[in-house]
């Protein structure tokens, strides 16, 4: 008979795969992310309401993701996925970051508000020197053929996006469905030291946006070798 192995079986089995999943309520955020001081956050069953602070790139909250110590020069890819409300037909949507961080450096997109689109697209990399405010705030031009050429209309607002990094790299991309997809590649200029653990991080463009979250999921990989080791996985897979 044919065996099939689970990817839990297989990842832990070779000491490959899943280093970290959360997919991050409401609820979970209110209870568990380190917000920016005393922020009156409202949490309801579905949304969390984050409002207006004091300075521009202000943090607003963190999560920490891998400890320090642990992870070495392991190459990682980090994927997370966002969910926020849509504004009401006319309102703008404010500009927000999330970004994943080593605590020296901070790499991540920023979403940008509706009207920005013709601009610069959905979002724009970001990267910066995380803290109370995010410090030494580089955007990334679009690249070539990336931009999106877009005219406001609150019908076609995404309100879910995709994010994939590869710290090792200075790699990130992002995507969206507007328009059938749109996805936007850049090159940071730093890398992260993962070996000094790693944290979500998320930062407001002006002290006086507001913003709605539905939710965010964060998945953690351990990439695999540049070639998988035959005996090592007919090992492992004996053992399942």
């Amino acid at each position: 008979a044919l065996r099939t192995y689970t990817f839990w079986q297989l990842s832990w089995r070779t000491g490959m795969g899943l280093l970290y999943h959360r997919f991050m309520t409401p609820t979970w955020l209110g209870d568990n992310a380190e917000f920016n001081r005393n922020l009156a956050k409202e949490v309801a069953d579905t949304h969390i309401t984050i409002p207006k602070d004091t300075s521009k790139y202000e943090s607003i909250f963190k999560v920490p993701l891998l400890p320090g110590g642990v992870m070495k020069k392991e190459d990682i890819t980090v994927r997370m996925l966002i969910g926020v409300a849509l504004p009401d037909s006319g309102s703008k949507r404010d500009s927000m970051s999330f970004m994943i961080s080593d605590g020296n450096r901070a790499i991540g997109f920023q979403l940008r508000d509706p009207p920005q689109y013709y601009q610069e697209g959905p979002y724009i990399g970001i990267e910066g020197e995380p803290g109370r405010t995010l410090t030494d705030v580089s955007l990334k031009s679009p690249p070539e053929g990336t931009k999106y050429w877009y005219y406001y209309s609150s019908r076609k607002n995404p309100d879910q996006f995709e994010m994939v990094f590869k710290p090792r790299e200075y790699w990130g991309s992002a995507f969206c469905c507007v328009d059938q997809g749109h996805k936007y590649c850049t090159f940071y200029d730093r890398d992260l030291d993962i070996s000094k653990g790693l944290s979500l991080e998320t930062y407001r463009e002006d002290p006086n946006d507001t913003y709605v979250l539905n939710y965010i999921e964060v998945w953690i990989y351990e990439d695999s070798p540049k070639e998988v080791d035959a005996d090592k996985l007919k090992k492992a897979l004996r053992k399942v």
